[in-house]
């Protein structure tokens, strides 16, 4: 019995909000339909897609186990076979190893027994027009500025992301040369801290937030808007942790030497995207105790979710700022 407050409370929300948008979510007992979930990006050959159940709120079991899944990943019109990565609590995700470029459509279908088919289609946008610098800030910080130029006035916005991985490397050396050099790598995930002096208008509405962190292609990313062109140089900073390069250990025998990588992508995002990663309507109906997922933007016809692509400028890996 105590499911529902939460779920009448979910709708009352729901009501509220549908005047700002239009709001799909499967509430009827016979309206099971797929979820589909992937973000194509050049510079990226591999993509994942993930594909679950969309269960009715009027059922509480939860997702179901999917049978006779069939996955097609398109581009240009060129059908290739995604091959299934993993599956993890009846969320199956699969893996497409494609390279993409800016101008290629991406089309993915997926279909599984008992559920409508489902599709989308996406191209892959140009690469951000954005720079990027990098200080030691206040020593335990490593501050990046991401500056947007744009002076077109056009007040058409644009959408961006900022992904950041690290590799701390331990590379130990031996006094005895014959001894061939070892090395240790361990990736490093980061939460961002970070500033944008943008404004939306939709936050009080919507609970947007113009600079959000979200989880992506499974790494964090920070997502923000510019203003349409009205600040000629627009910047936003993003900090994460700063590890300084130094030897380790230095004894008579060998020496490590701790050494930071970090790679920095920066994205260019669609509108729909945008909306689809940044509303915090979704986490609250999910805090509600609503089975997931309830998404309330997207480009899946016949179903629920997103296939929509991005456009990735890479840093390549790079060391620490000296």
């Amino acid at each position: 019995m105590r499911k529902i407050p939460a779920i009448l409370s979910s709708l009352l929300l729901i009501a509220a909000l549908s005047c700002e948008r239009e709001t799909d979510l499967p509430l009827k007992p016979d309206g099971g339909r797929l979820y589909l979930e992937c973000f194509p990006s050049n510079n990226h050959d591999t993509t994942y897609i993930k594909l679950t159940a969309a269960v009715p709120i009027t059922e509480y079991e939860g997702p179901k186990e999917l049978s006779n899944i069939m996955m097609n990943f398109r581009v240009n019109g060129d059908s290739f076979a995604p091959k299934l990565y993993s599956e993890d609590n009846y969320v199956y995700t699969y893996i497409a190893d494609v390279p993409l470029k800016p101008g290629d459509i991406v089309s993915v279908d997926a279909s599984a027994e008992g559920y409508p088919q489902i599709t989308a289609s996406s191209s892959v946008p140009d690469e951000a027009d954005m720079e990027m610098s990098r200080e030691i800030y206040n020593y335990g910080t490593l501050r990046h500025k991401f500056t947007v130029r744009r002076n077109d006035g056009s007040g058409q916005k644009h959408y961006y992301g900022v992904a950041i991985r690290g590799v701390c490397r331990m590379e130990k050396t031996y006094a005895d040369s014959d001894r061939q050099p070892e090395t240790e790598v361990s990736y490093l995930r980061y939460d961002y801290k970070m500033e944008s002096p943008v404004k939306s208008k939709d936050e009080d509405i919507l609970g947007y937030k113009t600079i959000k962190q979200c989880h992506v292609n499974g790494t964090d990313m920070v997502i923000f808007e510019d203003d349409g062109g009205k600040t000629q140089n627009l910047e936003i900073v993003v900090d994460i942790p700063y590890q300084q390069d130094k030897y380790w250990v230095v004894v008579e025998d060998y020496k490590i030497f701790r050494r930071t990588l970090y790679n920095v992508e920066m994205f260019r995002i669609p509108k729909e995207a945008y909306e689809y990663l940044n509303p915090r309507i979704n986490e609250s109906l999910l805090a509600a105790g609503l089975i997931p997922p309830f998404i309330s933007n997207g480009n899946i016809s016949g179903g629920y979710g997103i296939a929509s692509c991005m456009g990735c400028t890479s840093s390549g890996w790079i060391g620490n700022p000296i």
